[in-house]
């Protein structure tokens, strides 16, 4: 028999903490059961004991918790009974209290405690204030764990803090202690060389406490010697001007601790901090050799290479501070030497060049003025007979020869320049080895006149023309115009000058080129007429016969000797017009017509007509092999609002093919794609709707196929 049950569990409501039992009756004694919450199968232990006496059978849940809650279930293997648990929630509370803490002043401090279950929110308190999460305060709560960090602690912070949750709470005190007084920086050793300044520095663990500064045991006090500052925490004593006796043990003293440091001040060696320079001086003149020591009040020696030398009318010697100076008067070429200045085993030397008095001009080149083609002699005096001199033009040294003849005699020094040019004019320079004379060369030249003159020319529109015409002289800039107008080179205009021949060249010529150009040079010019003629309407290329494969494109291309001019497209004695498999185009001097998916019956002459002009090809077809479909198009079913692709394959790639639906032609356009990719044609009829239902054929060359959408 079946096992049922006599007594059902019945629902129970339980406090939490407490413990509940569900009990029930089965129709036969000691009948096995399972307990179940939800779908998960209860085990016995702490949390569930499981009782079975006679027909009677319980569950009993100890320390029921909120989650405890749900639908419980007694399972047998023929029936099962179901009660619903409600657990009566107590608030929460601390499970773990703050607790007192002591701490130094600075430090940080984190007071924290657990509740025995989730709260939406606690607050914390010091006395009656309510404190805010921030940088002195950081709050904090994650699971039960609730913690307030509290930092950099001041004696002020000393008081109960509390933390409440909901009516309950819990209590800690702080205590901040006062930190005791320490050298958080201790003073450093310092060595540095004499003369610098030197800067000892120490900082508290508490600011403006007052401190004592000594060397040795004697107390220090500001003034010229030593400056002590303090700024907050840090404290600072400056020694000014180091000397060597301010070596020592110097300490900072605050109450009973101090810090200690040694300095040492090192004495400067005595070094020539600027030394000699070598120097040129001229003949008959004076020269001061200075130096400058490291110390002042250092005695110094003078001596010319080995000798030593006394202060006297030769020799005037000079000591101011750290600076030693000597004058050397009235040079002579046997002065030029090198000089020392000793102080102890430190020495610096330089050397003295004793220049010879210059070469100067008694007599300066004069400026000359000579005819094209004449010669010109210029002539100069110098101070020393045989005296070297380089003659230049500019900054070239000239050389002799043809050209140019160079002459010495005595004193004078001529140049000579033969065959005067117009190029020759310019500055001359006689240049000795201590100065120079400068004079102008003029060249007279006879006057410009155009050698060759413009011609009258006549050329075809768009072609280019050139005038050409050419000086008496060379290297000359002339103005092209056009009537008044100034001409400048640019895509237009091309200007050439070649040595005297001038050109202009005026590119892709229109009738409006037409006119009178002129080439003008100050106030010579010649002057030539140019006429422009129209390029007569032609064919410059004509039309080419084309053969294609059936179901291809030709392209039917010809040029006019005009660009923009509108031509008319004939197929025998039809004219054919844009559209459909016509496409016609004309880009510049190039007239085209394609003819697309060419059949049979489009063999025959085409014509491009321009006016009376016209030009004619054949255009022949090669007419495919017998076709057939290798696969056919298969019917299908699909839903309305879906798209459909219907797809099959010809025997060849080259053959044209016409769709249908039910006898109507299927044209490319709006939810219609029509695609060939070798010789598998398809048909996508987009967002299909209940009257796109038919049937649909693929045909080419009477040959067809036929499915049912």
């Amino acid at each position: 028999l079946p096992v049922t049950f006599k007594r059902e569990i019945q629902c129970l409501v339980v406090k939490e903490g407490g413990s509940g039992v569900f009990c029930c009756e089965l129709s036969k004694p000691g009948a096995p059961v399972d307990w179940r919450k939800g779908r998960v199968i209860l085990k016995p232990g702490e949390k569930y004991e499981m009782k079975q006496e006679g027909c009677l059978t319980k569950l009993v849940i100890n320390n029921i918790e909120e989650s405890d809650a749900g639908k419980y279930i007694c399972k047998t293997k023929d029936s099962q009974s179901t009660a619903e648990l409600t657990v009566q929630g107590l608030p929460p509370s601390f499970k773990l209290p703050l607790v007192n803490q002591e701490v130094t002043e600075g430090n940080s401090v984190v007071l924290r405690c657990e509740l025995n279950k989730p709260a939406p929110a606690v607050e914390w308190k010091r006395g009656g204030e309510l404190l805010r999460n921030g940088d002195k305060y950081q709050i904090r709560k994650k699971d039960l764990q609730v913690e307030m960090k509290i930092s950099d602690l001041s004696l002020d912070d000393t008081g109960d803090y509390t933390c409440v949750c909901g009516e309950q709470r819990t209590k800690a005190t702080i205590i901040v202690n006062e930190r005791p007084i320490s050298f958080l920086q201790e003073l450093k050793n310092i060595q540095v060389q004499e003369g610098n300044g030197v800067t000892l520095c120490c900082e508290l663990s508490k600011p403006g406490t007052p401190v004592q500064w000594k060397k040795g045991d004697n107390v220090l006090t500001s003034g010229e010697k030593y400056q002590m500052k303090q700024s907050g925490s840090t404290l600072e004593l400056l020694i000014r001007k180091s000397q060597p006796e301010d070596s020592g043990t110097y300490s900072c003293v605050c109450d009973d601790i101090k810090t200690t440091a040694t300095i040492i001040i090192t004495a400067i060696p005595i070094t020539f901090k600027q030394k000699l320079k070598n120097q040129e001086a001229v003949e008959e003149g004076s020269v001061t050799l200075r130096c400058e020591l490291s110390k002042p009040g250092v005695p110094v020696e003078w001596r010319k290479d080995a000798q030593l030398l006394k202060e006297g009318e030769k020799y005037q010697i000079k000591q101011e501070g750290r600076m030693a100076e000597m004058l050397i008067r009235n040079l002579t070429l046997t002065d030029a030497a090198e000089y020392s200045c000793f102080v102890g085993t430190v020495v610096t030397s330089a050397d003295i060049k004793v220049r010879a008095i210059p070469v100067t001009f008694k007599q300066e080149v004069e400026n000359l003025e000579v005819k094209e083609g004449d010669s010109g002699v210029f002539c100069c005096e110098l101070s020393k007979p045989g005296a070297p001199v380089d003659w230049r033009k500019g900054r070239v040294v000239l050389k002799p020869g043809y050209k140019y003849e160079m002459k010495q005699e005595g004193r004078f020094t001529k140049l000579i320049i033969n065959n005067m040019e117009e190029s020759d004019a310019g500055k001359y320079t006689c240049k000795t080895k201590d100065s120079q004379s400068t004079a102008e060369l003029t060249v007279k030249a006879p006057p410009i006149t155009f050698k060759t003159k413009l011609r009258n020319q006549q050329v075809e529109e768009e072609n280019s023309v050139t005038l050409s015409c050419e000086l008496s002289k060379p290297g000359l800039a002339v103005e092209w115009r056009k009537g008044q107008e100034l001409l400048k080179n640019n895509f237009k205009y091309q200007i050439k000058n070649r040595n005297s021949i001038m050109e202009l060249t005026i590119k892709n010529t229109q009738l409006e080129d037409s006119g009178l150009y002129s080439c003008i040079y100050s106030d010579v010019k010649t002057t030539a007429s140019i006429t422009i003629t129209p390029i007569p309407l032609t064919f410059k290329m004509g039309l080419k016969n084309q053969e294609a494969p059936e179901g291809g494109n030709v392209s039917l291309r010809c040029e006019l000797s005009r660009a923009g001019v509108p031509v008319q497209w004939w197929k025998a004695e039809d004219q054919l017009y844009h559209g459909g498999r016509y496409q016609m185009m004309l880009r510049g001097k190039i007239a085209e017509m394609h003819i697309k998916n060419i059949q049979p019956e489009d063999v025959g002459e085409y014509s491009c007509v321009l006016g009376e002009q016209k030009t004619t090809a054949e255009v022949n077809v090669r007419a495919a092999a017998s076709v057939f479909f290798e696969k056919e198009l298969e019917s299908k079913a699909v839903m309305e609002g879906k798209s459909v692709l219907l797809s099959c394959e010809v025997s060849s790639a080259n053959v044209p093919v016409t769709w249908k639906k039910d006898n109507t032609v299927v044209e490319e356009g709006g939810r219609y794609i029509l695609k060939k990719k070798g010789p598998i044609h398809t048909l996508e009829i987009k967002k299909l709707y209940l009257e796109d239902a038919g049937e649909y054929c693929c045909i080419t060359r009477g040959k067809k196929t036929t499915a049912k959408l």
